[in-house]
């Protein structure tokens, strides 16, 4: 693999990344984040529509609806945080003294 198709791997991973992260984003977005051109990001996202790990929208991107794209922990445990704060918070005004749960291995329970 030469310097370049790295550069590619490592910058569609975090167009992945990034898209995880924030569900949406412009096409400017993603050419900040990642410091790339924008006639670059859009050939990046083209790549990623063809794989099926994002969908394509005017103006930008989000990640498919049931989209297999394994991303970092990290960056799941950013994803969804009002919601994952509103179970917490629901999940505790039920809690009663000495009793006992199970939470299972996933970032909401964080």
């Amino acid at each position: 693999m030469s310097q370049t198709d790295g550069l590619k791997v490592e910058r569609l991973d975090a167009i992945r990344g990034y898209l995880y992260a924030h569900g949406f984003s412009t096409v400017q977005a993603l050419a900040d984040a990642v410091g790339a051109s924008l006639a670059t990001i859009r050939r990046d996202l083209q790549v990623l529509e063809r794989e099926g790990a994002i969908d394509r929208v005017h103006g930008g991107a989000r990640i498919a609806e049931g989209s297999s794209v394994e991303v970092a922990f990290q960056e799941r445990a950013k994803r969804n945080l009002v919601a994952k704060r509103a179970i917490a918070r629901a999940a505790y005004a039920v809690l009663v003294p000495h009793a006992t749960i199970f939470l299972d291995a996933g970032t909401t329970v964080l």
